[in-house]
């Protein structure tokens, strides 16, 4: 029985997969439980279809990461923190707090993106590392100052 799979299983395949399995297996495990569906021709056109709208999508969104990762590589960011002894600030520059900075700034990236080793507790200026899911990267410009 050839059969499409809706979703990872492990041992058998992928999403979109199409799989020749056992009678008994595709009709009394796979097709009750949502798993898979019957190989048909129109069902394997349509599986084919998705996979080509799917792929461009991923494409232009890769082609607008590149795009904003070349638009964050000239950008600073300026956070003001409260500094003690030694421009040590009090609390740290985490991912979370660049990111709200760039929203403000009308930037909008996930804070997940932004790739810091360690939050960032001196004040002066500090590259940042974005990757993005696409695969492109960036750095930003990230400068802590001393509140006033």
């Amino acid at each position: 029985m050839k059969i499409i799979l809706l979703k990872d299983i492990p041992e058998i395949g992928r999403k979109g997969d199409i799989k020749d399995v056992r009678e008994g297996f595709g009709r009394n495990f796979l097709l009750p439980r949502c798993l898979a569906k019957i190989a048909t021709p129109s069902v394997v056109s349509e599986i084919s279809r998705d996979a080509k709208r799917r792929e461009g999508a991923r494409a232009a969104a890769a082609d607008s990461e590149k795009i904003l990762a070349e638009r964050l590589s000239q950008m600073e960011v300026h956070i003001s923190m409260k500094t003690g002894d030694k421009d040590k600030t009090f609390g740290a520059v985490s991912a979370i707090k660049i990111a709200q900075e760039l929203k403000k700034q009308k930037v909008a990236i996930a804070k997940e993106w932004i790739d810091l080793d360690k939050p960032i507790k001196t004040t002066g200026a500090h590259a940042v590392a974005v990757q993005f899911p696409s695969g492109a990267k960036s750095a930003i410009k990230v400068i802590v100052e001393p509140e006033a």
